[in-house]
């Protein structure tokens, strides 16, 4: 286990998290294959340059989030390893930030029924998104593709696909 350096981190890089409340059990249950595993990623979120400054983009219940990693981490009680896409260049990073800027105002909603999908085996709405569906919608966006369709997609998904290099992790608990 190695802690993430933060100053080399850039816009562009994923942030995977794995839960450990009630929600995350059953996100990791439904989503991870079948596979219980502890350490199965739960939640993802993508890093992005706001006015110099790295936040962190992220589909919360109440939509696109924007927040910056301190605040994340101090929120939840999470693993969290962050990862690079090997084919991000700067082109794709600053079409990304101007994409996550603009979904920023539009204001986009959560997918709920899209997290049932991973139970009925249906699709989700066609213009929100849950966590790892907004990553692969955005990396879609900047033609980088791991998947055939951006639907249906976990967090596990995002954490296994193949182009993604693991930059850190860090293990942060929360003071009680």
């Amino acid at each position: 286990m190695y802690k993430i350096d933060y100053s080399k981190l850039r816009s562009g890089d994923i942030v995977m998290t794995g839960g450990g409340g009630i929600f995350a059990a059953l996100i990791r249950f439904f989503t991870a294959k079948g596979i219980r595993k502890s350490k199965a990623v739960t939640h993802v979120g993508i890093l992005v340059d706001f006015n110099g400054q790295l936040l962190l983009a992220e589909m919360k219940k109440e939509g696109l989030s924007i927040s910056s990693l301190e605040e994340y981490n101090s929120e939840y009680k999470y693993i969290v390893n962050i990862g690079r896409c090997f084919n991000m260049n700067d082109d794709k990073i600053i079409a990304l930030d101007r994409i996550i800027a603009y979904d920023r105002r539009k204001t986009l909603d959560y997918d709920w029924k899209g997290i049932l999908s991973f139970v009925t085996g249906t699709t989700g709405s066609k213009n929100k998104y849950y966590c790892s569906e907004y990553i692969a919608h955005l990396l879609r966006c900047v033609e980088i593709r791991f998947w055939p369709e951006e639907r249906n997609i976990s967090p596990e998904d995002i954490s296994n696909a193949f182009k993604i290099n693991l930059l850190g992790h860090m293990v942060h608990w929360r003071e009680q």
